[in-house]
């Protein structure tokens, strides 16, 4: 029996076996727990700056951070550069949710599967930019850092599935 006789012998044995391309449905489901966890992820990180900061006390006017020996000329600059690579993020997700070039190229086989691939993929960076946002805020001490990229990361998430929502 030469390879591709064995190879097509264990796929008769597996017909039952689940399909490598889910139907809609599943997809759909995958797509609304995707979506519904990464819209409660920035509600973590804020609640959790909350409690670390301030002892359950909202202060966004804080003059001492966790660290106290953080330079603020540093922190300015960690600032800038979580900034810039959130903005490179938000101009990844908007050329991958409006290039009609790149979505009519992912649309040639198994559109479904691939529009959900699309959609899991800037919703993660989405919620990226939320945890950039997590980080100076537990460096300083203010909340409005968190407050502000994940105001940003929920603005997104909710773009992207308005995106991904078919229009009736």
């Amino acid at each position: 029996m030469s390879y591709y006789g064995a190879a097509d012998a264990c796929l008769r044995r597996h017909r039952r076996a689940p399909s490598l391309f889910p139907d809609y449905q599943s997809i759909v489901k995958r797509a609304n727990a995707l979506w519904v966890i990464l819209m409660a992820a920035p509600l973590a990180y804020v609640l959790t700056s909350v409690a670390v900061i301030d002892n359950y006390c909202i202060s966004c006017f804080r003059s001492e951070g966790v660290l106290t020996t953080l330079n603020a000329d540093s922190l300015r600059l960690l600032l800038l550069a979580l900034s810039v690579t959130g903005a490179f993020a938000i101009g990844v997700i908007a050329y991958a949710q409006t290039s009609t070039r790149f979505l009519a190229s992912i649309q040639k086989r198994d559109p479904i599967r691939r529009a959900f691939l699309v959609f899991s993929f800037s919703s993660i960076l989405s919620e990226a930019i939320a945890t950039y946002g997590l980080i100076p805020t537990l460096l300083s001490g203010s909340l409005l850092y968190v407050i502000g990229f994940s105001s940003v990361s929920w603005i997104l998430l909710v773009w992207v599935r308005t995106r991904l929502v078919p229009r009736t």
